[in-house]
């Protein structure tokens, strides 16, 4: 049974929801349901993913833990040197708290400023932070730098000069040049090559292995979150659908929208045969949610009750935990009703 205090961070019920106005007076009509309901815990030290449909809700997941954006309602507890209430902190509490705890963005192209030299951008949070001299702050950005793999000379530069890799790697010294305890990843490796993808992951672990780093890894590449992340949520508009240890996850998924996501992975053997999981539709609008289950429509194992009642969030394994109201039922049909290779 793991102990409350193994985690650096607890997520109860915590939704967001976007107002839609319409008319001359701009009245609220509806809303637009990115986050509805989302609950989840984050080991000290591990990788979490989160996975899913573009509009699925994980980036702005990602961003209401670090009250980038404000909740609409919930609750984020982080458990640090001390214990964090995300949505009780006033502006002095929450500058404490942004020391530790920060975000790497998916787009290294524009998450630099192209005004600032490279030595600007890395040190901004220094400055910020007001808690370091000039001396202290060159040499943290230094240090940081060659970590990196960024020389001297590349600090003189402006983010143009560099490729995609070269600016993710300023966004990742950026984001840690504060040492913070918890990193939101935001799809850093997407807009990469796939050389490129696999040294930013290896520099990612070395520093999660040398700082003791927690990471919320948010990915659509599933074979990159299954080589990287402990444990791994999965989110279908805006509801956490299953949640498991990585392997537990790939190897038998209990949810039918996991299984369909696993079942289209391309098998590295070619004389594999594939067996995908074909959805039927488009994911349904955040605004016009479907009753009931909200994957009901595409689901094959639909069923009356899956129309009607909304399946409640359970624990059905230690550890593991899935909303369906027929996931005992779904995982009696084996292994090999989910894996597109031979068992």
């Amino acid at each position: 049974m793991t102990k409350s205090n193994d985690f650096i961070l607890e997520v109860k019920d915590l939704k967001k929801y976007f107002p839609v106005k319409k008319g001359a007076f701009r009245k609220t009509k509806k809303s637009v349901k990115a986050v509805d309901g989302v609950s989840f815990s984050i080991r000290r030290g591990e990788t979490f993913g989160l996975v899913g449909e573009s509009g699925s809700g994980k980036t702005t997941t990602g961003r209401l833990l670090l009250r980038a954006i404000e909740p609409t309602e919930g609750s984020i507890i982080y458990h640090l040197d001390k214990e964090y209430d995300l949505l009780s902190l006033d502006k002095n509490a929450m500058k404490e708290f942004r020391k530790r705890a920060q975000m790497i963005f998916q787009d290294p192209y524009s998450s630099l400023n192209p005004r600032m030299t490279v030595r600007d951008i890395i040190a901004e949070p220094l400055i910020c932070a007001q808690d370091f001299d000039r001396k202290t702050i060159t040499e943290r950005v230094k240090s940081i730098a060659a970590k990196c793999q960024l020389n001297i000379e590349h600090l003189r530069r402006y983010p143009h000069a560099f490729s995609g890799g070269q600016r993710q790697r300023i966004g990742i010294a950026r984001a840690l040049v504060l040492m913070p305890d918890f990193v939101v990843c935001d799809e850093p490796v997407s807009a990469l090559d796939v050389s490129i993808q696999a040294q930013i992951l290896n520099l990612l672990k070395d520093f999660q292995e040398e700082l003791g780093l927690t990471y919320l890894f948010i990915a659509h590449d599933l074979s990159v979150v299954e080589h990287t992340c402990d444990r791994i949520g999965v989110m279908y508009l805006g509801r956490l659908v299953e949640l498991a240890e990585t392997e537990s996850l790939f190897y038998k998924p209990l949810h039918p929208y996991t299984e369909a996501l696993m079942s289209a992975i391309p098998a590295a053997n070619p004389d594999e045969v594939m067996r995908p999981v074909l959805l039927e539709g488009e994911i349904p609008s955040p605004i016009n949610q479907p009753s009931g289950c909200s994957f009901h429509p595409r689901c094959r194992y639909a069923e009356e009750l899956c129309k009607h009642e909304r399946p409640e969030w359970r624990e059905i394994e230690e550890g593991r935990f899935v909303a369906c109201h027929y996931a005992e039922k779904l995982s009696l049909l084996g292994v090999d009703s989910y894996m597109n290779v031979n068992v």
